[in-house]
């Protein structure tokens, strides 16, 4: 579990610029996909936190960790 921990951390020490523009890039992308819902009467966010949580807490994360890896696995 250490091991894991410690890649997880090495994968996560970017540039503070790189974290800047993915966290901008799934803010807008989270705001274009809640409008989207809103507009097509399909479940949205609730509340603005709710888009913070999902867009910024767990995708910019997930879409860090995989990088430099060969995208078939």
């Amino acid at each position: 579990m250490k091991e894991l921990w410690d890649w997880a951390k090495t994968k996560l020490y970017v540039d503070r610029r790189l974290i800047l523009i993915c966290g901008l890039m799934y803010a807008l992308w989270g705001l274009g996909m809640n409008w989207f819902g809103i507009q097509m009467e399909i479940p949205n966010f609730t509340f603005w936190w709710q888009m913070v949580t999902c867009y910024l807490l767990y995708i910019v994360p997930v879409s860090l960790l995989p990088r430099n890896l060969p995208f078939h696995g």
